[in-house]
């Protein structure tokens, strides 16, 4: 398991390079890449991005095929039209 606890507070693996804090954004990122190197590379930004960076970013700029499920705000999740479970 990729993860640490402190202060009976659960923080995945992987830290924002711009504050040197565990991202908190995303519960869960699910995308598609030509390769494997790439989806991890996309899915690792867009934890870092956020929900809503992530939608503006991949789903347009890039016409990326993706999955994103926020830690907070509710039950949003963004699910691009070309994802296989959607056709």
């Amino acid at each position: 398991e990729n993860f640490f606890e402190a202060d009976g507070r659960r923080f995945g693996h992987l830290l924002d390079p711009r504050t040197g804090q565990p991202v908190q954004g995303l519960a869960a990122c699910t995308l598609t890449a030509p390769t494997c190197l790439e989806s991890d590379a996309y899915a690792t930004a867009a934890c870092i991005l956020g929900f809503e960076k992530s939608v503006k970013q991949f789903g347009s700029r890039y016409g990326m095929r993706f999955v994103l499920l926020p830690n907070e705000g509710g039950m949003k999740v963004a699910i691009t039209k070309q994802f296989p479970a959607t056709q």
